[in-house]
């Protein structure tokens, strides 16, 4: 799923993403195996740099502290829902 992501699908970006608000398990691989910079989505990669920026601080991940790092966005709020809504499972995750 991971390489996915760095060819460019956006549905994969949206699975990581989504994979990291349903199973706060999943942040430490992400994190290092990518950087915002994979993210060619811009919402992806915003959401990214807040997952990012929580999990260096120490702080939850989770879908109510990500939104509340992301506040001052539009729409944040119903695209992580819709995000989660879209990522039946973290288990999908996979390095590669």
């Amino acid at each position: 799923m991971i390489a996915a992501v760095q060819d460019n699908s956006l549905d994969a970006q949206q699975s990581v993403i989504g994979s990291m608000l349903l199973d706060d398990r999943c942040v430490p691989l992400v994190l290092s195996r990518m950087r915002a910079e994979d993210f060619v989505d811009g919402t992806c990669r915003a959401t990214f740099r807040a997952v990012q920026k929580l999990a260096l601080s120490g702080r939850p991940v989770d879908p109510v502290t990500v939104v509340d790092e992301m506040s001052g966005k539009e729409g944040y709020v119903q695209w992580v829902q819709s995000v989660m809504e879209l990522t039946p499972t973290a288990a999908t995750l996979k390095p590669t």
